[in-house]
């Protein structure tokens, strides 16, 4: 299935993944376009944020061609420093 994805600052792509493909490799294949870290992306379906890692796309009932929102989310470790 071919899903579109758009971020904040208006970049627009489009990956054709499995339909039992899990969110966690969803989020590495996106990685994979734009360069943002998987454990810092969120992505979100009609403003609802997906969380479940385990769950695949068909279980989100994402259908082909739907568009996703990614979003940057820095890990809660990000920034931080201990000493």
């Amino acid at each position: 299935m071919k899903l579109t994805f758009t971020t904040i600052d208006g970049k627009l792509f489009t990956l054709d993944v499995p339909n039992d493909l899990e969110l966690e490799n969803l989020k590495a294949y996106c990685e994979a376009e734009c360069e943002i870290p998987a454990e810092e992306i969120t992505l979100l379906v009609n403003g609802n944020p997906l969380t479940d890692s385990k769950k695949t796309v068909e279980q989100y009932c994402i259908n082909d061609g739907d568009m996703l929102f990614l979003q940057r989310t820095p890990s809660k470790f990000h920034g931080l420093s201990y000493g």
